[in-house]
């Protein structure tokens, strides 16, 4: 049996939580329309372009993984990613 998996932009696209995410790491330096274009390229891109550091990274990643785990935008994970202080100044 073969299977393709392709989830991400196919049948969902996740990518707008992924840009309100970022976009809380970044503040107000960056547009959301920037910031997505650059998330499109790939993460890694996107890291490089906004210079985050690597606590930034870390945020955004867990909150990322926190998503995955908990698809509802109501979870009390996203809320505690939501609810920390942004690392902008980190």
């Amino acid at each position: 049996m073969n299977i393709l998996w392709d989830f991400d932009g196919t049948l969902f696209d996740t990518y707008p939580v992924y840009t309100k995410l970022m976009k809380q790491v970044l503040g107000p330096a960056f547009s959301e329309d920037e910031i997505y274009r650059q998330l499109k390229i790939s993460f890694e891109h996107a890291f490089a372009v906004f210079d985050l550091t690597r606590q930034q990274m870390g945020f955004f990643l867990h909150c990322i993984g926190a998503r995955r785990r908990y698809p509802s935008v109501r979870s009390p994970v996203l809320k505690k990613c939501s609810a920390q202080p942004t690392p902008t100044s980190l």
